[in-house]
Formats: structure tokens, sequence, C-alpha cells
């Protein structure tokens, strides 16, 4: 979607749109460097969060977008519109964080993590404490649930006592309070086996909650990866929603610590 209109503004939309083709290349509307001096330090300002670590094209593309959707022709229209409006800069906020995750998100990942990691952590461990893992980035949760649930069933299958504990964590709280309720859609679980979805959700009504022993053995906190402390001892990082969105700087710091 590039623009919500009525339907008395849409043909000067469409007169504009052949015209100029901003539709096809909103990145070509504004000046990159203006963007990231202006618009993302209205962000830092009003998030404490800064976007410059992100690729600046995956930036550009989310405020282009927001752009359009307001109708604006100039970035410096949209620009005082964030000066002005509040609501707007969160609306840029909740575009800029991308919550790119499912339950069981690329099947074979998830079976050679299963193989190749958390069967060998579940046998081979050597003492008594329990398996940490984290997983930053988490977003509403699906990712640290899904290993979860692999652990919980690596534990099983081993006849073995093994405890653990997930660690999840995002710098956006709405997020982090939805994977803490662990309350998802129907929807939301198609990707995974019905027998291991019985095992490990309830069903109310239209909606499937975590079981609650599971759910005791995952945390979720408030956390930004680049700035706060890391977490320490730990068996497993699953960063697969972080890194791929990261400049090289911030992406070589984020490994590094």
């Amino acid at each position: 979607v590039n623009r919500i209109l009525s339907a008395s503004a849409m043909p000067e939309a469409i007169r504009d749109y052949f015209a100029t083709g901003r539709a096809d290349r909103p990145g070509e509307t504004f000046d990159a460097d203006r963007m990231s001096e202006e618009i993302q330090g209205l962000l830092k300002l009003h998030t404490n969060l800064d976007f410059s670590a992100y690729k600046p094209d995956l930036v550009q593309r989310r405020i282009a977008r927001r752009q359009e959707l307001h109708g604006f022709r100039s970035v410096e229209e949209y620009r005082q519109l964030l000066l002005a409006n509040p609501a707007a800069l969160d609306e840029l906020y909740e575009d800029l964080l991308i919550g790119v995750t499912q339950f069981y998100r690329n099947p074979e990942a998830i079976a050679t993590l299963r193989d190749s990691v958390l069967d060998v952590l579940v046998a081979g461990k050597e003492d008594d404490s329990p398996i940490r893992v984290w997983v930053p980035a988490c977003a509403s949760g699906e990712e640290a649930y899904t290993i979860a649930i692999e652990l919980s069933e690596a534990i099983r299958v081993a006849g073995s006592a093994r405890r653990f504990r997930i660690i999840a964590t995002d710098v956006h709280r709405r997020s982090i309070d939805r994977a803490s309720a662990g309350v998802y859609g129907e929807e939301a679980l198609t990707r995974m086996d019905p027998d291991l979805r019985d095992r490990y959700f309830v069903r109310h009504r239209d909606q499937y909650v975590v079981e609650p022993t599971l759910r005791q053995k995952l945390i979720f906190s408030v956390h930004d990866a680049l700035a706060d402390p890391p977490f320490m001892h730990l068996d497993l990082i699953s960063c697969r929603n972080l890194l791929i969105y990261l400049n090289n700087e911030p992406r070589s710091r984020i490994i590094s610590m």
C-alpha cells in the first residue's frame, strides 16, 4: 500500500503516479543524509533508540512508506508532521521495528538446530546446571517458544532431567508484553505439528495459550542488544531476527560482545 485515500482523492493520486512514478520509487523522493540526520534524530529523542545502526535502505524504505501513506510530496512535509505529532513518530517507530517472526520459521533451520545443537546440549552438558539460551530481538515471542518446545522435546526424547532457561529480549515494550502473555491465534500455529501444539498449548475459544509449565521456563525482558550489557554464561544465542538488519559496524560490535 502506497496511499490510503478517500475515493474522491484517488484520481489526483493516480495522475501524480503517472506523472512522477513516485509510488514505484519512494526512496528517490528524499535525501538519505538529511533523513539520517533529522528524522532519525527525532526518533532517537522520542524513543531513545538509535536507528543509525540499521541498514540505511531499510530505514529509508520505511520512512518513504510512511510519507506516502500520509500523502506528502516531500520528506520535509513529513518531517514537519513528525515534529508536530508524536503519534506519527510512534507510527514510524512501529514500522521500523520489523517483527518478522513465526513459529517454526524455516522448518529446515529448526531441524538443523535441533539435531546439531539442542540434542547435543541435552546429552553433553557435564553438570546439572540449566541450559541457558538468549533470544535477542524476540519480537512477539514465536522464535523463543519454538526453541523452548524443541528443547523440551529433546529432553523428553532423551529421558533426561535436564533443565533450561530461555531469556528473550526486545527493545519494544509492546512486543515483550505480547510475548510474555503467550496468547496466539490459530493461524499463527499452522506450521506447527498438531501433536506439539496440543502438548504445549491450551486452546481457549479461538486462541491458543502457552502451557504454564513451558511458559515458566522463559523470561521476557526489554533490552537493547546494541546498548545494554549482554547476558552471560550462555549455551546458545539465537539472533536471526537481529543481525540481518544491522550495518557492518554495529553487527561486528554485537558479535564481539
